[in-house]
């Protein structure tokens, strides 16, 4: 026996006859990021995982870590509104669609999906008006937009 250790101490961390090795620490962290867009798109695909497993939450955490990263990026606005949305965070969800559609009008480059996320937010608050206000400013902006036309009829 070593230095007093029990018998089953010095086999290695036997526990009822089971080999237990502890954890392998992560190789990167996200904490540890350089703040590049390469981390953003990686915190990106880490939040559009976590949406197909159902953990909105998890997504919303690492879509608000990529926008630390490039803030003016609309996809990374519009994910995180679509995970408030599927936790009927509706309040966060309009705020973030609100700022998708307001970054694409500066980029130049229309996004019928924020302005559907927008719409769809200020419809399920009940600001019947305001939703209407937005489908037609989306329709406007992207004409004959599909999903932006049944949410007109509803």
């Amino acid at each position: 026996f070593r230095a007093g250790l029990p018998y089953w101490a010095t086999l290695g961390m036997h526990i009822f006859g089971c080999k237990q090795t502890p954890p392998t620490p992560p190789t990167t962290s996200d904490e540890d990021s350089s703040g590049n867009s390469s981390d953003a798109e990686t915190k990106k695909k880490k939040g559009n995982r976590a949406m197909g497993k159902k953990k909105y939450p998890k997504a919303i955490r690492y879509y608000s870590k990529a926008m630390k990263i490039e803030p003016k990026n609309v996809t990374f606005r519009l994910n995180r509104a679509i995970a408030n949305a599927a936790l009927e965070l509706w309040k966060d969800a309009e705020a973030d669609a609100e700022r998708a559609v307001e970054l694409s009008e500066l980029a130049g480059v229309p996004s019928p999906k924020s302005h559907y996320q927008f719409a769809r937010a200020r419809l399920r608050r009940g600001l019947v008006d305001e939703a209407l206000l937005a489908v037609r400013a989306g329709l406007e902006a992207c004409p004959a937009e599909a999903a932006l036309l049944q949410l007109e009829r509803e």
